[in-house]
């Protein structure tokens, strides 16, 4: 019988290997969400309610748009 390897906790990657797309994906999706916070946080500065209309018509539009491409 051979005897059992024993399993490497640790990943063979090391954080300067990781690939071009990773990398290009990290920094598109920090951008995007500190985009949309700084949005966000500037609809609120205008008022609650004015946050909430803004909300509502976004979740209308979201709903206009899965229903529509759903129906095709």
């Amino acid at each position: 019988m051979t005897e059992p390897q024993a399993v490497s906790t640790r990943s063979s990657l090391r954080p300067d290997m990781l690939p071009r797309v990773a990398v290009l994906v990290l920094i598109l999706l920090v951008s995007t969400t500190a985009t949309a916070c700084a949005a966000i946080g500037g609809i609120f500065k205008a008022g609650l309610w004015v946050g909430l209309i803004v909300a509502a018509v976004v979740v209308v539009l979201v709903v206009f748009l899965v229903r529509s491409i759903s129906s095709r």
